[in-house]
């Protein structure tokens, strides 16, 4: 397993999405970007749906420098909306390009065009595209992460929690340094749930969400919540059946579901300031 690099930048990541595109400043170190690049190879397979949306930007930041880390980056939308070439979306990336990272900003098909789990299946072809193609546009293969806003938080912690969607690319999650999931739903996505029929404000636990796959051997993960980011690992305390959505419910709230901070994972993780150092 490669080992994890450090996740210090999920800081200023949020601080990034929570000011909005408006606080960027003109004046930014200058950012190189190749567009359109597909991530899936082309073949009868492929619907033209799938060609024209699975394609990802990559930004680089000018100038020679040493192997980048690098930053897998999933846009929000519901998962029924949504670009790689939104403002919001352009300016998220642009400033990690920025900061040092080359950052791949990733399209993914989008229900109800596409349907569970078409989604998380485009996620993990890119995932494994970044890892194969990092070296050649300055990237170190061995410094990958994997983040997202929103339906791409939801999409980020799937990759890391199911084994199965990197497993079809011959890759676990564990070959990634960590995941950075933003304000994504942890339950069986709302558009997963209305591709089935289910409304809105039926809540479930199935398959389709990061909960079911909790386990305590995950990887390295930075989970965003609202009063504060906590850099933390799910970590199944007892035996939990499959429940019905309010018996899940207030099982997690008594604890036997818990996200726990320990001292060896604040040890663990260094302070913002030494977000892309080598």
């Amino acid at each position: 397993m490669i080992r994890p690099y450090r996740l210090p930048f999920a800081a200023a990541l949020l601080g990034l999405l929570l000011a909005g595109a408006s606080c960027l400043v003109a004046e930014e170190p200058t950012v190189t970007a190749r567009l359109n690049l597909p991530y899936k190879e082309s073949s009868a397979t492929l619907t033209d749906y799938e060609t024209t949306r699975c394609k990802l930007d990559l930004y680089t930041p000018a100038g020679p420098r040493a192997p980048l880390p690098v930053i897998v980056w999933f846009h929000g939308g519901g998962i029924t909306a949504g670009d790689k070439g939104s403002k919001d979306t352009t300016a998220v990336v642009t400033r990690m390009a920025q900061d040092g990272f080359l950052v791949a900003s990733v399209n993914y098909r989008l229900s109800p065009k596409a349907t569970y789990p078409a989604y998380l299946e485009d996620a993990a072809a890119a995932v494994a595209w970044v890892l194969k193609n990092a070296a050649d546009h300055g990237g170190d293969p061995k410094k990958v992460f994997v983040a997202g806003h929103s339906a791409g938080g939801y999409l980020t912690t799937m990759l890391a929690l199911d084994e199965r969607y990197l497993g079809k690319h011959n890759l676990k999650p564990g070959d990634l340094c960590g995941y950075i999931p933003v304000a994504g739903q942890m339950i069986t996505h709302a558009a997963v749930r209305a591709e089935r029929g289910i409304a809105k404000t039926t809540m479930i636990v199935d398959e389709a969400a990061p909960l079911y796959h909790v386990r305590s051997d995950i990887p390295p993960c930075s989970s965003s919540m609202r009063r504060r980011t906590c850099f933390c690992g799910l970590k199944k305390t007892a035996s939990l059946p499959r429940l019905s959505p309010p018996q899940a419910a207030r099982t997690s709230r008594s604890g036997r579901w818990t996200a726990t901070t320990t001292a060896a994972w604040a040890t663990a993780w260094p302070t913002p300031t030494t977000l892309a150092a080598p």
